[in-house]
């Protein structure tokens, strides 16, 4: 199973490098995540972009992707603050507990990240994602989403961060799973 999720994870990263606009890898012991942004359109209003990811945990006995669009903007007159909202159709399977249970859930999610110029490339950001029980398909009642992540800018295309992740969803088998937890570090390569 690794190797699938490996080589997967290895094909979405290698056939969108030529025109993305972000790669993104994470990982600590027990799992690995790798994301792919991609620029729809942008202008002085803001930005629309395409996002696809694969998260694999072993500890949680979790395969998860996500893909969705999100939409960016910088509110008002405050430098290095982005802000957005989006929509993700998360797709996976967990076999961590009594029966192996599959997901296809809808969530709608708001972020924000913010890198004041007087930090020197030090930022910050966090993430909120939920499906609801309409939008939860297969064997999910709902799913919740939320990170926090703390990064630097090594160079204008290159940072690297910290971040806490937690996805967790309800099965109609019961009881609420966590699909992904933990502290992650890794970097992300603009285009």
């Amino acid at each position: 199973m690794k190797r699938i999720v490996f080589l997967t994870l290895f094909c979405i990263l290698t056939a969108g490098a030529a025109g993305a606009t972000s790669l993104e890898i994470g990982l600590n012991d027990f799992s690995v995540q790798g994301q792919y942004a991609q620029t729809i359109t942008e202008d002085d209003y803001g930005t629309a972009q395409f996002g696809a990811r694969l998260l694999y945990n072993d500890n949680k006995e979790t395969t998860l992707g996500s893909a969705g669009f999100d939409f960016l903007g910088k509110p008002g007159n405050v430098p290095g603050l982005n802000v957005g909202a989006g929509a993700l159709l998360y797709a996976g399977r967990n076999e961590d507990g009594p029966r192996d249970n599959d997901l296809v859930v809808v969530a709608i999610g708001a972020r924000a990240d913010y890198h004041p110029p007087m930090l020197n490339g030090v930022g910050f950001g966090g993430k909120f994602n939920f499906g609801p029980s309409i939008l939860s398909f297969a064997d999910a009642e709902r799913l919740y989403e939320w990170a926090l992540r703390l990064d630097y800018s090594v160079t204008p295309k290159i940072r690297i961060f910290a971040e806490y992740q937690e996805i967790r969803t309800q099965f109609e088998t019961g009881g609420t799973r966590y699909l992904d937890e933990g502290l992650r570090a890794g970097f992300e390569a603009r285009f």
